[in-house]
Parts: structure tokens; C-alpha cells; sequence
């Protein structure tokens, strides 16, 4: 499950320190060119040797979460993306142990963690976030992703001087960066459609991998794993009892995905990872706003699905059409949004989907995830039956190509060619 909601992040430090006036500027020319991320509301700060600047979304603590938020002494400094969905038991937790809040917002807990248990903060924390932390006494630099990447974390490092930022584009306001295209990746690129490590498509930019820490202190960097998933087989439960169980973690996943001090509705395709989400939601939440998107050529449209599980639900539903020329007329837009390369066309009618939900929500709950967590799509085991194909005599799989019917596209080695 995801919860479409963002805000931006930018900073930079220097060993060599620079002028905090100027290092402000460039901070918030940083994060002017992603406003888009947080148009509620902005903050800077910066000192001899960092800056830091945020663009907010206010979805919790609407009065008191502004950003950069600092500890009680000025110590520490913070700017944050994302929510912290456990932060109240998390608040619990750390005024027992003696920490003194200002805000009920889910921002400063990551300041009194780290106070507490510093770099094994984000073992705590359940939810989607990147974030950048500032010690101000000790003049380091602590970064951290959530566990699935959910939130982004781009990085950037010349000499002593290290730049990060929710997208890639900040880094044009700064004048140590150079933009220059990372060539050896894109034969990769071309054959997957992204790339698989740390870097990007921009030489000497690399993406902070999910469920990973980035410290950085006196111009040297260090990034670590703080977590890694385990897949243990549970054997001897019935199809019935795993149903159960599964519909038990979904419910209890969409509950704590609502925390929010503002509306939140759901994107509704009519697919099964959609719709089970917008029940649970219904559930508390029974006039629930739900979103969809279709393109005005019906035969490649999700609307009537979409249709059809809205009037099951109960719910009401906002529908968005994408014509051939909107789709197309769009993705100079969406390309300057997503920094590198578009992967995949469905992002274009995403596009759309969110500009209308904006008008209404700010927060949308998706079924984002599911294909990964249950195996994802059968296409995805072609490469392992093109192996198995290849691994069989040239003559052989010609006999079994002109035998079975409808197959002819298997001879004269076109799964070979398209395999390269």
C-alpha cells in the first residue's frame, strides 16, 4: 500500500565551511525548483559548514510542523519527507524517557530518536521517509531512507562538498555541480529501463538506497544498511487462514496509513490492490473521495472497471479522461518532473489522475506494492522460461515451435533476438 502524499528536501555541507548567508540563498534557490513538492509553506537555515531547506506539504501538526525544526538547545536541525506512521507511540516513548516535545507533529520525533539512539533511529521508525539531520556540535550529517524506498534521496559529492535533495533537479542551483550525462549506464538503462544500483543517469549523482543511513563528517562520506527483509516459509496454514491473515494486516496497514490532520482519499482503478484498499478505508471513512483515470479510446480505459467497484463500494468517484493529444502534449512536463528518463507511459495518465485529485485531497492512499509482495506479473518469469528455452538443441525447438499451434513466433530463433 502506498500514501501519495510529499514534501522537498535540500542541503548541502562543506568541510572547508562557507559564508551562511549565501549558502542560505543557494539552499532556498535549491528548493525553489521543487516547490511542486510543498506548496504550504518553506524554511532555510544554514551555518558555517551546512545548509538546509524544505518545501511543505502540511498534512500533520498543520500549525506547529514547520521545517527546519531543531531539539531544545539548537543542536540539532531537521527537514523531513514523508510520514512517521508510529509517532505518537513513538512520542509515548520518548517523553517516559525524559525528552520534552513542542509540537505533536511526527517531525520531531526523529530529532528526540536521534537524541536517543542516534544512527539506529530509522530501526525504530515505521513509515515512508528521507530525511537529512544536522549535529551542529559534532558537524555531522546523518541521512536515512524508509525500508522500501518509498520517499527519494539523491545525492551528490566534489571534494569536500556534499549535495542532497529529494530530486535531482535542485542540484542545478549550486554551483559546485556539474551536469554531465553517466554514459557507461545507458546501454543499461536501454535494456532495463532503469538501472539496478546507486546511480543515476547523471554522472556523479547516486540515489540513496532503501533502508539505508548516509552519514557525513568532515568532507568524508559512509552509507550503511540499517535493514534487510527475510523471507521465512510458513507451512501448515490453510488457503482460508492465510486469506484471514493477510485481510487482517491490510486492515490494520490502511488504518495506519490515514494518520494525517487533513482529507485523505484513494486511487480506484477496479483492480483487486485498489479496491481492497478503498474498502478498509470505507470502512472508517465511509464517503471516502476516490479517484481514476481512463483515456477516452474505452477499450484501453480502467473507467468502467473503476465504475463498477465504486458502486460496490458505495463510494463516489472522480473520473479523469486522458485524450491522444493530453497524453502526448504532457510529457515534457512529466520528464522535467521525473529528472531522468520516463520508463513507463502509465506515469503520463498518473499525471493527470493526481492533478485532479489535488483539487479535492491532499493525501491519496494507493495499492502500490502488492505485485511485488505477491510475485508480481507473469510476465516477469519470461526471462526465466527464455533460458530454459535457449538451454534446449536449435532443432529441438524448431520441432516444438511449428507443433504447438498459435506459436510460430518461437521459429527461426525469434526468442533469441528478442531476448538480446
Amino acid at each position: 500500500m502506498g500514501a501519495e502524499s510529499m514534501c522537498g528536501i535540500v542541503g548541502f555541507t562543506t568541510a572547508a565551511g562557507h559564508d551562511p548567508a549565501a549558502a542560505k540563498r543557494t539552499a532556498q534557490a535549491m528548493a525553489d525548483l521543487i516547490r511542486h513538492r510543498g506548496p504550504d509553506g518553506e524554511g532555510y537555515y544554514a551555518d558555517a559548514h551546512a545548509a538546509l531547506g524544505h518545501r511543505r506539504l502540511s498534512i500533520i501538526d498543520l500549525a506547529g510542523g514547520g521545517q527546519p525544526m531543531f531539539n531544545e538547545d539548537g543542536t540539532l536541525v531537521v527537514v523531513f519527507n514523508g510520514e512517521i506512521y508510529n509517532y505518537k507511540a513513538l512520542h509515548a516513548e520518548l517523553t517516559a524517557r525524559g525528552h520534552t516535545f513542542a509540537t505533536d507533529s511526527d517531525t520531531e520525533v526523529l530529532l528526540h530518536g536521534y537524541e536517543a539512539w542516534g544512527g539506529d533511529l530509522p530501526k525504530h521508525l515505521r513509515g515512508m521517509f528521507a530525511f537529512a539531520l544536522w549535529d551542529r556540535t559534532a558537524e555531522t550529517l546523518f541521512c536515512a531512507r524508509d525500508l522500501f524506498g518509498i520517499k527519494p534521496l539523491y545525492y551528490y559529492k566534489k571534494g569536500d562538498v556534499l549535495l542532497f535533495a529529494s530530486e535531482i533537479k535542485a542540484f542545478l542551483a549550486h554551483p559546485a555541480f556539474e551536469k554531465r550525462l553517466n554514459e557507461a549506464r545507458l546501454p543499461d538503462w536501454l535494456s532495463m529501463e532503469y538501472l539496478p544500483d546507486d546511480e543515476t543517469m547523471f554522472l556523479g549523482v547516486y540515489e540513496l538506497p532503501p533502508a539505508h543511513t548516509l552519514t557525513w563528517h568532515d568532507g568524508r562520506l559512509t552509507t550503511r544498511r540499517y535493514a534487510a527483509p527475510r523471507f521465512r516459509a510458513r507451512r501448515g496454514r490453510s488457503l482460508g487462514a492465510w486469506a484471514e491473515k493477510i485481510g487482517q494486516t491490510l486492515a490494520e496497514s490502511a488504518d495506519a496509513h490515514r494518520i494525517a490532520d487533513v482529507a485523505v482519499g484513494c486511487f480506484l482503478s477496479g483492480g483487486v490492490d485498489s479496491s481492497l484498499v478503498t474498502r478498509e478505508t470505507a470502512r472508517s471513512q465511509p464517503n471516502v473521495q476516490c479517484f481514476s483515470v481512463g483515456y477516452a479510446e474505452e477499450s484501453y480505459s480502467e473507467l468502467p472497471a473503476a465504475r463498477a467497484a465504486a458502486r460496490a463500494l458505495g463510494v463516489p468517484l472522480t473520473e479523469t479522461t486522458v485524450t491522444a493529444a493530453e497524453f502526448f502534449a504532457a510529457n515534457r512536463a512529466i520528464q522535467w518532473y521525473l529528472d531522468e528518463p520516463m520508463p513507463n507511459p502509465a506515469e503520463v495518465p498518473l499525471y493527470f489522475l493526481c492533478k485532479t485529485a489535488r483539487q479535492r485531497v491532499k493525501v491519496v492512499l494507493s495499492g502500490e506494492g502488492a505485485d511485488e509482495l505477491f510475485g508480481g506479473y507473469p510476465l516477469y518469469r519470461q526471462a526465466v522460461w527464455a533460458e530454459r528455452w535457449q538451454a534446449l538443441p536449435r532443432s529441438l525447438r524448431r520441432g516444438l515451435a511449428a507443433a504447438l499451434p498459435g506459436c510460430g513466433f518461437l521459429r527461426r530463433g525469434a526468442v533469441e533476438r528478442k531476448m538480446v
